[in-house]
């Protein structure tokens, strides 16, 4: 376990690739579980490959890029199950860093 530090977070590309890369690859391997894999792939491959995980007020984010629907492609889905499927998506890699990571999870999060 590499151990946490949130300054380094700052340049994570470079401190926590292998960390980040399987935190995304778990999230991955359970959301095809649950949902259609064209969807999970196109998520994975056209929105979350231009997300952003961030540190901040003691919590991992995952910040999308703007309008996420329009980077779907010819994987058609409504805003509202898109929605919920994102939002489902991103907290996995949330609790997959916090897990990684070994940060335990605040009273709000429970």
């Amino acid at each position: 376990m590499v151990a946490f530090d949130p300054i380094l977070f700052e340049n994570k590309y470079v401190h926590y690739l292998l960390e980040l890369e399987n935190a995304y690859s778990t999230a991955f391997s359970n959301m095809l579980e649950k949902h259609d894999s064209k969807i999970i792939h196109a998520i994975d491959q056209k929105i979350l490959v231009e997300s952003n995980p961030i540190y901040a007020h003691k919590n991992f984010q995952i910040i999308l890029p703007g309008n996420p629907g329009a980077l779907m492609g010819d994987v058609l889905l409504d805003n509202e199950t898109l929605d919920s499927i994102l939002e489902e998506y991103v907290t996995a890699i949330e609790n997959e860093l916090k897990s990684i990571f070994k940060i335990n999870r605040s009273k709000d999060d429970v």
